[in-house]
């Protein structure tokens, strides 16, 4: 298996601020799960742990909540990477950039202009599709049953495989069929979740 470094920079030990940086050892640039904020007591965001853009080959975002997604714009000023996410959760990260910017914006290191930069570099996808990132990484994308457009990633990194799952739920709802655990092989190398204690 390829050694693979995992950099947790926002969602370890706490629930929410999830940011997951995923690369092959050997390679330059690797893969971003989500990228989240949370707020403090005093209704701050509390922002996920840096990484620069032009170290990230990919990223790809699970749903639009912003403890998932609402610091994602804030990579967008510079080497602005590709953005792997289905066209229900660009359409409704797009309402939760401009709301929190309504909410927070003077504290937020972002704008209109890097919100539109995300639109701008995204790749829509869909349940069950396999989408060849670079020469050496393919991602599959699977439902996740949480919330509209939510989805689980499974990159497989020359021949690893890791699973990204952000939040997901099993039990279908009047919404939502639940997750699509049956179409997760069962020779998955790592997975990464958001566990609540």
């Amino acid at each position: 298996m390829t050694d693979l470094m995992i950099r947790v920079l926002g969602g370890g030990g706490e629930v929410g601020r999830m940011a997951i940086f995923v690369k092959d050892a050997n390679s330059d640039r690797g893969f971003l799960f989500d990228y989240g904020v949370n707020f403090d007591e005093n209704d701050r965001p509390v922002m996920p742990g840096h990484v620069r853009p032009r170290d990230i080959a990919a990223v790809f975002l699970s749903h639009a909540h912003l403890d998932h997604c609402g610091a994602l714009p804030s990579l967008y000023v510079s080497s602005p990477p590709p953005v792997y996410a289905t066209p229900l959760t660009l359409e409704l990260a797009d309402i939760m950039f401009k709301d929190a910017i309504k909410l927070s914006g003077y504290y937020l290191p972002y704008e209109d202009e890097e919100i539109k930069a995300v639109l701008e570099h995204a790749i829509p996808v869909t349940y069950g599709e396999d989408v060849d990132v670079t020469r050496d990484v393919r991602a599959s994308i699977i439902n996740a049953g949480h919330v509209p457009g939510s989805m689980l990633t499974l990159l497989e990194i020359n021949g690893a495989r890791v699973l990204f799952t952000g939040d997901f739920n099993l039990a279908p709802s009047n919404l939502l069929r639940g997750a699509d655990i049956n179409n997760v092989p069962r020779d998955v190398d790592v997975v990464i979740m958001e566990a609540h204690t």
